[in-house]
């Protein structure tokens, strides 16, 4: 029999189906704001002005390098 002390805890890596379960059954709230990467669920910092600016920046960056005849931005 194994002993407390020699068990250590393992992390769980969940799929993107069981991810998708989870916010339809409700264990993931609607207004949650979570990401699953690499198979964790991590809580992710609400959008400032700061994080809007960047995006912007970035889109902007990018239409400039990219031909919009064979590119689709979403930033």
């Amino acid at each position: 029999m194994t002993s407390v002390e020699t068990l250590k805890p393992t992390r769980r890596r969940f799929t993107t189906d069981e991810y998708h379960r989870m916010a339809e059954i409700g264990v993931l709230l609607e207004d949650e704001r979570v990401e699953l990467i690499e198979g964790e669920i991590l809580r992710m910092s609400a959008k400032g002005s700061r994080h809007n600016g960047c995006i912007i920046a970035l889109d902007d960056l990018l239409r400039e390098q990219l031909n919009r005849d064979t590119a689709m931005i979403s930033v």
